[in-house]
């Protein structure tokens, strides 16, 4: 079971999530917007939702990884008690949906909603689905997120470029602009199937003892990753024989 913690998070070992590691797309200026300005929060309230890979996490920490900002988990509002997360001015619930149907965790962030809003602290909770979109079994909780306010991060192009490289740097490996070309015109946009592939890649060209990802070599990961035709490259196309 995890352990709440304050901040600065605890992060995978080569995750870069300073401020200068975020790229800022139109795709997500709103909820940077939001998230900057806390008094802007319905009844200090809100959720951050996007897709898994979106960069929910770098934003959350980027902008509170300093002052008073406490982070939990739908674990962790069961482990310890609701009043301990309430001393807190923001507590940032994550993956927060998951409370859904556990009767112990909806009930307990039903207590630290209330709490906080006695307390004034504020409520952040991120999460994939709008909270009106969870399957929650307390109709007072249910009651209570219908007021949360909502920010998306919804991909588009330029953040599925930026999600790329970004998942390259971190593993080290570094992609041809002509491989990212090739790639952005095949590759589904989503995020899960970007860091999917990232993970290939990085794979791929270690087994290969390099770190530069050519097209060519874009193009053999691809093969492999979809031999059942889901991709639009063609195994025999020439320009895949370039590099």
């Amino acid at each position: 079971m995890s352990e709440s913690r304050q901040l600065p998070l605890t992060m995978p070992p080569r995750t870069a999530l300073g401020a200068s590691d975020f790229a800022m797309t139109p795709a997500n200026a709103d909820a940077v917007a939001m998230l900057s300005a806390p008094g802007r929060w319905p009844r200090g309230r809100l959720a951050l939702v996007g897709p898994p890979g979106a960069g929910k996490t770098h934003l959350v920490r980027m902008l509170f990884a300093e002052g008073d900002a406490h982070l939990i988990e739908p674990a962790d509002v069961i482990a310890h008690a609701p009043p301990a997360h309430a001393r807190h001015a923001l507590v940032i619930l994550e993956c927060a949906e998951r409370v859904a149907g556990n009767h112990a965790a909806e009930s307990a962030l039903f207590h630290l909603y209330n709490l906080l809003g006695e307390q004034g602290g504020r409520l952040l909770l991120t999460a994939q689905q709008t909270p009106a979109q969870w399957p929650l079994a307390l109709p007072e909780l249910a009651s209570r997120l219908a007021t949360v306010g909502v920010v998306r991060i919804d991909p588009d192009e330029g953040l599925v470029v930026a999600v790329m490289l970004k998942a390259a740097e971190d593993r080290g490996i570094d992609l041809a602009p002509d491989a990212i070309t090739y790639l952005m015109t095949r590759i589904e946009r989503d995020l899960g199937s970007v860091h999917a592939l990232i993970a290939a890649l990085d794979a791929k060209a270690t087994g290969r003892k390099r770190r530069h990802v050519t097209k060519r070599l874009a193009g053999e990961c691809l093969r492999e990753l979809y031999l059942s035709g889901e991709t639009a490259d063609e195994p025999g196309h020439a320009a895949d024989a370039q590099e």
